[in-house]
């Protein structure tokens, strides 16, 4: 019943040559804590990371001891030369890892003259049809002066497109000016060091730098939320900024101008009483039925009587269009991490991801001979949950449903409530999980290597599990794991989820992925899943390329699919930038066109979608 298809690159959609599948497909994923350990205190931005999906082969190694995963060895027998395509994969990160975030005012773009088109008809209708704007957030450049920073403290770039309804886009892009965004980029250093990172070696020289260095790094890189969704409101839609752990910033919608930190810019509503002094997680949620901006904290209580050592306090906050604070929840939990949650008609959905407090990592990180992650990791000797808890403020019978394993869940798909009074929950599941050298990020050595990581058994492989809870009783009645097969029988991991609205039955969910023998990162496919048959579309768009999570755009309430799907797509050998559009009723005909968006950026994470300011 499952059934994928594969195109091959955009040049050569023409001729509709079947590419040959390899056995890997990408996964991405996120952490969000903060630490504090007796007289020193710190923030831990829990950042995006990575996991391996091994082919058949290096399956069959990570399971079996005897068979060598070196890839210098003469006696591993490939398909591909690892060696080759590992420098390769190193390359193209690199190239895009380490590219200049160059602001861009007012670029007007004519599609029809700017792109590729592959199917005529289509394109036509999205760009007479498609009036909005699409704002994206990631990466600015991830070398500060002469030092190498972690992907995911790179300082924070918001690019926007304005779509005309003409066919032109008008296009502009800015670094989003945090405090010690400004501070660094004045002074050309690196002057915080954060908790992936380092401003200096890990000797006896360097670690007296590193002790007196700041370690937050709040550059506000992750994701971007437009609140109100609409301009149809009394208060003008802004953009919401941040990452995990930090100060959320507004940026001005129109111009990318960064006004400052949420909670002093924003002179409307009870933002300012309310998250004042307040680190969120970078994701927010909006309930489109109720017209609410849904707000998330997550604070480590080091040490405590939870499991782990410690324990995790949660906050939700709901705000109307006004900014006014609607309902706040609290709940504490044992020691535990997550980045991404989703709510219900009645619900906020956690994943709990049991984690073990790690005294000896605090103590070299304070010592500056190491990074912060180092503070904690998974404790896979416990089960994994998934969390209910109660949107109203009035009922407190939260559910902590527990699973048959551990689990750490990075992103959520859709979660809704069924008819039988069940709760349908979708995640990116990952079996086990190591902290360390995400992305290929070495901190010691200023290197990448993203090969080396995502062919490693530190990050198992995520998988697409669907579990079923029961209300009344509080357990996970079951939990099934999809096989996402492509031609060659290959089950494709996958992450970073996009779908169109937040707590409601969805049957499509859009994906990020990279089909390659050799280890999964960087990723290079978007993939359209079907939740109800299992189909799969996978487009990949081959070695030297880069794809930012998908969007999706509606166009119409009468099929679930009724719109586009875009993804920019980042060259490393052109050093180019193209947005990639599919028709997302039809995804499996491929793109219908690639617009020329100019030169090279740094990488895109997580988007946006308004109807508002086209």
């Amino acid at each position: 019943k499952t059934k994928a298809r594969n195109k091959y690159s955009l040049q050569n959609q023409e001729t509709k040559k079947k590419m040959r599948n390899c056995d890997v497909i990408l996964a991405f994923g996120f952490v969000s804590n903060s630490f504090s350990y007796t007289s020193a205190f710190f923030s831990a931005c829990n950042k995006p990371f990575l996991a391996p999906s091994p082919s058949k082969w290096i399956l069959h190694a990570l399971t079996n001891p005897e068979v060598n995963l070196d890839f210098e060895s003469e006696t591993t027998s490939l398909p591909l030369n690892l060696k080759e395509h590992r420098l390769k994969a190193k390359e193209t990160w690199e190239t895009i890892a380490l590219t200049e975030a160059r602001e861009r005012k007012i670029e007007r773009i004519d599609m029809r003259s700017n792109a590729k088109i592959y199917d005529r008809k289509s394109f036509e209708t999205f760009a007479s049809k498609v009036k909005g704007t699409y704002f994206i957030n990631g990466l600015g450049s991830c070398k500060v002066g002469d030092r190498l920073t972690h992907p995911f403290e790179a300082h924070g770039f918001l690019k926007s497109f304005a779509f005309k309804g003409d066919g032109t886009i008008v296009m502009k892009a800015s670094l989003i000016n945090t405090v010690l965004t400004r501070l660094e980029c004045m002074m050309n250093t690196m002057l915080a060091r954060g908790v992936m990172s380092s401003v200096a070696a890990y000797n006896l020289g360097g670690a007296l730098l590193n002790i007196l260095a700041p370690d937050e790094r709040n550059t506000a890189n992750l994701a971007v939320t437009v609140w109100p969704p609409t301009d149809e409101y009394e208060v003008d839609p802004i953009l919401i900024v941040g990452g995990d752990n930090s100060h959320p910033y507004v940026v001005d919608l129109k111009t990318l101008e960064t006004l400052g930190p949420l909670d002093q810019a924003l002179n409307v509503g009870d933002i300012k009483e309310v998250l004042k002094g307040r680190k969120m997680l970078a994701h927010t949620r909006v309930d489109e039925e109720r017209q609410r901006l849904i707000m998330c904290s997550s604070t480590f209580k080091l040490p405590g009587e939870g499991k782990g050592g410690g324990n995790t306090l949660i906050e939700f906050f709901e705000f109307d269009t006004d900014f006014k604070l609607v309902s706040s929840k609290t709940h504490i939990t044992d020691f535990m991490v997550f980045h991404d949650w989703m709510i219900t008609e009645d619900y906020y959905v956690i994943p709990k991801n049991p984690a073990v407090f790690q005294p000896g990592g605090v103590a070299k990180f304070l010592l500056g001979m190491a990074q912060g992650i180092e503070a904690l990791q998974m404790d896979e000797d416990e089960l994994g949950s998934i969390m209910l808890i109660p949107r109203n403020p009035k009922h407190n019978n939260a559910i902590e449903a527990e699973s048959d394993t551990f689990f750490n869940i990075f992103h959520m798909g859709p979660c809704y409530q069924d008819e039988d009074d069940s709760v349908v929950v979708y995640g990116s599941v990952f079996d086990s999980y190591k902290f360390g050298g995400e992305m290929g990020f070495d901190a010691s050595t200023q290197e990448f290597d993203p090969i080396a990581w995502s062919a490693s058994s530190n990050a198992p492989a995520p998988r697409l599990d669907k579990f079923i809870i029961d209300q009344k009783n509080g357990n996970i009645i079951s939990r099934e794991r999809f096989a996402l097969y492509d031609e060659q029988m290959v089950d494709i991991p996958i992450d970073m989820p996009s779908f169109r609205t937040d707590g409601a039955k969805m049957r499509y969910s859009y994906f990020s992925g990279a089909a390659r023998p050799e280890g999964w990162f960087p990723f290079r496919s978007i993939l359209k899943v079907d939740l109800e048959t299992g189909e799969v579309n996978n487009f990949d768009f081959g070695n030297g390329k880069v794809v930012s999570e998908a969007i999706f755009v509606p166009t119409g309430d009468q099929e679930e699919d009724e719109g586009f799907v875009m993804s920019i797509v980042h060259d490393a050998e052109t050093k180019s930038c193209e947005l990639v559009i599919w028709e997302a009723s039809r995804f499996s005909n491929g793109p219908i066109a690639a617009v020329d968006i100019g030169t090279l950026m740094p990488w895109c994470v997580h988007g946006s979608w308004t109807s508002a300011c086209a």
